[in-house]
């Protein structure tokens, strides 16, 4: 365990998720072995200057500022401590941390915990952050107290968010099934495991539920980055307003309308594509998105700009996963790199309104049921609002969420599909119409 290499002055300096293996099938269910030494350090408290066995910085998002830079100080027991704290970080939000250059050079770009996993207690967000301190003096000075700061913790509930219900009755929908799942479970439990040797005790806390979301492998554009998806609360941050070069309407429009198509023209400006994860285009008068499983996001632009507009588009589950685990929907104000709002619906009845933003989906709108949403092999009709900071979704003439942020002002218009399990999602659009609110 890390406290019991420490005991015998021994750095790991790489303690990341990657590194900690879980065995629950010997012994104790949530078993750790922490591996991968070759970046090891042999230290000596009384002498700074110790030697390293291996030259190395380690994974930057789980590695300390000191681990970079010898101003900031030599690296000892509590730069595993902060490699400690990222790997934690990791499992109760389902996304690694910022590196510590990207904290040093834009504070904002740090979120913490409980705004990206509401159902986390305070003391436990407390832990996490003191041994993610900058300061190595600020950091918990010891496994062993940072153990027996998690074992005084109080157990976690889980936390109905609010989602702007306004018709159905509602309950929060499971998060998808996906084998991510299981290692962020397990991996709580072997976490601690590995300060028991330090802490003298067993460390009591154990989440109650973990709400993870998949990692979106965003593989429609060339320059799209993974969008990790997990839970939060609303959130508005500074405005990025990058642009696309508009491409005229594939039909005339008149009065407010912006945009209309219904996709008989294959030369109407589309993204059309077959990728790895999945495929975008025109086919028999529709637009289809597939996605071929695992929770690869695929999306399809309209390679046009807005700003403020009303979306709406009638939108066909053709197939998915025999328990319609998957989402479906419209993006408005979407960057390059695949930042910007998702409205969305799923095959099993269910709606969330999300941001991504530098690459994580926080949830303004977290999922929730409604039997507004036709289930199945169906066709629902989405209509999208982004007017100012204000976000609404509209399914079949029923209003189900309402949202404010004003992160994005400006952007392209895309449709999405999502499946959650190993078998594709396909979703045909069609009959869709932008106009100005």
């Amino acid at each position: 365990a890390l406290g019991y290499c420490h005991a015998q002055g021994v750095i790991h300096r790489d303690v990341k998720p990657q590194n900690v293996i879980i065995r629950p099938e010997g012994g104790a269910v949530g078993g750790a072995v922490l591996v991968d030494f070759g970046l090891v350090k042999l230290w000596d408290p009384r002498d700074p200057r110790t030697k390293t066995a291996m030259r190395g910085m380690g994974t930057p998002e789980y590695a300390p500022p000191e681990q970079y830079d010898i101003e900031m100080g030599h690296t000892d027991a509590r730069s595993d401590i902060y490699s400690l704290g990222a790997t934690l970080y990791h499992a109760l939000t389902g996304q690694a941390p910022p590196t510590a250059t990207q904290r040093m050079a834009s504070p904002s770009s740090f979120i913490p915990p409980r705004r990206i996993n509401p159902t986390l207690s305070p003391a436990i967000e407390a832990a996490v952050l003191k041994a993610l301190e900058m300061a190595m003096e600020r950091r918990y000075q010891s496994v062993g107290e940072m153990a027996q700061a998690l074992e005084g913790a109080p157990r976690p509930a889980l936390v109905t968010p609010e989602g702007g219900l306004v018709t159905p009755t509602a309950e929060v929908r499971p998060a998808p099934r996906r084998r991510p799942d299981l290692w962020i479970g397990l991996a709580l439990a072997g976490l601690f495991c590995l300060m028991l040797a330090a802490g003298g005790g067993i460390v009591a806390y154990v989440v109650s539920r973990v709400t993870p979301t998949p990692t979106m492998l965003v593989a429609v554009q060339p320059t799209a980055t993974p969008i990790p998806i997990p839970t939060s609360t609303p959130v508005s941050t500074s405005t990025s307003i990058p642009t696309s070069t508009p491409h005229p309407a594939s039909t005339p429009v008149s009065g407010n309308i912006s945009l209309q198509d219904d996709f008989n023209d294959p030369g109407s400006g589309w993204e059309v594509g077959d990728y790895e994860t999945g495929s975008v285009g025109y086919k028999g008068g529709v637009y289809f998105v597939t996605s071929l499983g695992n929770g690869d996001t695929m999306w399809g632009a309209a390679n046009r700009a807005f700003d403020n507009l009303i979306i709406e588009v009638d939108a066909t589950q053709v197939s998915a996963p025999a328990n319609n685990n998957n989402d479906y929907g419209v993006i408005c104000r979407l960057q390059p790199n695949g930042d910007g709002y998702y409205l969305l619906i799923s095959g099993d009845g269910y709606y969330a309104i999300a941001k991504a933003i530098d690459g994580d989906f926080e949830w303004l709108v977290n999922w929730t049921e409604s039997d507004v949403i036709r289930q199945g092999n169906a066709t629902n009709h989405i209509r999208a609002v982004c007017d100012g900071s204000t976000l609404l979704l509209f399914v079949n003439g029923q209003r189900l969420a309402t949202a404010e942020d004003g992160t994005f002002a400006r952007g392209d218009i895309a449709l999405t599909a999502t499946s959650y399990e190993d078998e594709p999602s396909e979703i045909h659009f069609d009959r869709l119409v932008v106009r100005k609110p």
